[in-house]
């Protein structure tokens, strides 16, 4: 509990509707500072803890949250945010890396023999699944980096008859 100054002492009791206190209004600010500091930012917070099963791939796919592909939704407990969108200029067969590692890291279950493909057992640290698309990110963007400094392929007019160089 606040405690009033003494110049305070003398202001008048008030009843707010809900809270049902007669503690004059000035009592009842220093008394919620705490709450009021925290909401407002101004006293750091602990951070939630995600646990190992948190990292868990879910019944739902992975996929992303817009269309700017800058948000990937893991599961309902993690959200990877600041996909670079250089991640996207990168294609194999058509798709990125990210989205056919979207596609394959997902459980499935088989029609005919019911087998359960779940690739949550395929790390030992449920984490690993992040260090995973982490890399897949790195690969990708480093590459476009790589393909944007190439020089421009050669034309007819660079070679000579024997195909090399000239």
């Amino acid at each position: 509990m606040g405690q009033t100054s003494p110049r305070l002492e003398g202001q008048r009791a008030i009843c707010v509707p809900g809270v049902g206190s007669t503690k004059p209004f000035s009592a009842l600010i220093v008394d919620t500072m705490p709450d009021l500091e925290r909401i407002l930012n101004l006293v750091p917070v602990q951070p939630h803890t995600l646990e190992p099963q948190h990292f868990r791939i879910g019944q739902r796919a992975m996929r992303f949250a817009d269309d700017s592909r800058t948000i990937l939704i893991v599961n309902e407990h993690l959200r990877l945010e600041g996909i670079p969108h250089e991640a996207h200029e990168y294609s194999v067969n058509g798709r990125t890396p990210l989205e056919w590692f979207i596609d394959r890291y997902r459980i499935t279950r088989d029609r005919e023999s019911g087998i359960i493909n779940d690739p949550n057992g395929w790390f030992d640290d449920p984490r690993d699944l992040i260090t995973a698309i982490r890399r897949i990110l790195h690969v990708s963007v480093e590459t476009v980096g790589i393909v944007t400094r190439l020089p421009d392929p050669f034309t007819g007019e660079d070679c000579d008859q024997d195909g090399g160089p000239s």
